[in-house]
């Protein structure tokens, strides 16, 4: 039973300290192929699909899209390649940002 106990205490210990490194993180990507409102919604819709992602502004004024995502859940990486999927490949602008 002690050792029940004592691995049920070591699991959510670990399970703290993951959660605990967890962050919330913003980055930017350019993508040269939003040109109208449609393009903004495609893409914005898309990445908010993504697991983890908490915000997405895209602009085809400065042809540009935001994404606030839990870095946990997913990578600037898979955001590219789900923005790609739907016809905009997106370019890395800015280094992922803490929040």
């Amino acid at each position: 039973m002690r050792l029940v106990v004592r691995l049920l205490s070591a699991a959510s210990l670990l399970v703290a300290a993951g959660s605990a490194f967890a962050a919330e993180r913003t980055v930017t990507f350019t993508s040269e192929k939003i040109g109208s409102a449609s393009c903004e919604n495609s893409v914005e819709t898309a990445l908010g699909l993504v697991p983890g992602v908490s915000k997405v502004d895209a602009s085809r004024e400065t042809k540009t899209i935001v994404v606030t995502y839990d870095d946990v859940k997913t990578s600037p990486e898979a955001l590219q390649a789900a923005s790609a999927k739907v016809g905009y490949p997106a370019r890395l602008q800015s280094a992922p940002k803490a929040d």
